[in-house]
């Protein structure tokens, strides 16, 4: 399978869905309770629809899974999973920790992903068996196995 594609898409949604985050991190917004703890906003819904517009776009055939509320089941092959805001609570507040989650199941199995950090402008992704990225550069996991040992 050639990934090439649902990576960039998944990029791009990401990013689009980050910047409006961006943007609005300051303003007036609407928050709502999930559960006790559980917060959901007007962004939190805003952020999920710029995503699930740019990949139902497309990836018409495509199933989506997203954590407000959003199922789209048709039997697909595919199913994109989003977090649209990863970091609720922060954003509420407007502490600017949070991050936009986007993965790709193929067959029942995870084969790719995006988190997009819109603050610091850093893309992770990641495609099954191809490694890490972060903003394009490979990165890994250290080596050493003791904390205490490690100078990076």
């Amino acid at each position: 399978m050639n990934t090439e594609k649902y990576l960039e898409a998944a990029r791009e949604a990401a990013q689009k869905a980050g910047r409006m985050l961006r943007k609005n991190i300051d303003k007036c917004r609407e928050i709502f309770f999930k559960g006790t703890v559980d917060l959901v906003t007007n962004f939190d819904n805003q952020s999920q629809r710029i995503i699930f517009i740019h990949l139902s776009t497309c990836f018409p055939d495509h199933d989506f899974l997203a954590e407000e509320g959003l199922r789209k089941e048709k039997g697909a092959e595919f199913r994109w999973i989003i977090d649209p805001l990863d970091g609720t609570t922060n954003y509420a507040h407007s502490f600017p920790v949070l991050c936009v989650s986007v993965a790709l199941e193929w067959k029942g199995e995870i084969v790719l992903g995006v988190i997009y950090d819109p603050m610091r402008e850093e893309m992770f992704s990641a495609v099954k068996g191809e490694g890490a990225f972060l903003n394009g550069k490979e990165i890994k996991v250290s080596s050493v196995d003791d904390l205490d040992k490690s100078n990076e």
